[in-house]
């Protein structure tokens, strides 16, 4: 049997296969790009996200790195230098001045709520809210070993 077998108000109905007209095939052409830009669309966002989120992780590790304590073979000169650039850098998460890829503060925490005995760099992530390391927060931060560091950041 060639023919399509419908069911319509409980009685089997017998057609042959019909053609699409001009305006059939424009129906499907638009579902099919729609589709194909949901599809591509969301790959895109999904793409972005994950750039903005390498870019936030680079700039909380080289914060947490500016911030590691000089270790005790470090000459004088780089120790003062080193404590010049720790100092400016605390003043500039304090005034909120370093932001995260969504234009979110980044914000410094010691204890940190990952590194109890040292301090996190927290950003709020994709959502902008801050959740204490948690949810989609992006977290650096470092262990201390004379226990906790004593810096402090009201960013909020």
């Amino acid at each position: 049997m060639n023919g399509v077998t419908l069911t319509a108000c409980g009685r089997a109905v017998v057609g042959q296969p019909r053609r699409l007209g001009l305006v059939g095939k424009a129906i499907v052409a638009r579902i099919v790009l729609a589709t194909a830009t949901l599809v591509v669309g969301g790959a895109v966002a999904i793409s972005m996200r994950r750039a903005k989120e390498r870019r936030t992780v680079e700039r909380l590790e080289g914060l947490r790195d500016a911030l590691a304590p000089v270790t005790e073979d470090e000459t004088h000169h780089n120790r003062a230098l080193h404590d010049r650039l720790e100092t400016n850098i605390l003043r500039e998460l304090r005034e909120g001045k370093f932001l995260d890829a969504w234009g979110n503060p980044i914000q410094l925490r010691s204890p940190g709520p990952v590194h109890a005995i040292g301090f996190d760099l927290i950003s709020p992530g994709p959502n902008g809210v801050f959740e204490e390391g948690r949810g989609d927060d992006l977290v650096a931060g470092l262990d201390l070993r004379n226990g906790t560091a004593s810096v402090t950041s009201d960013t909020k």
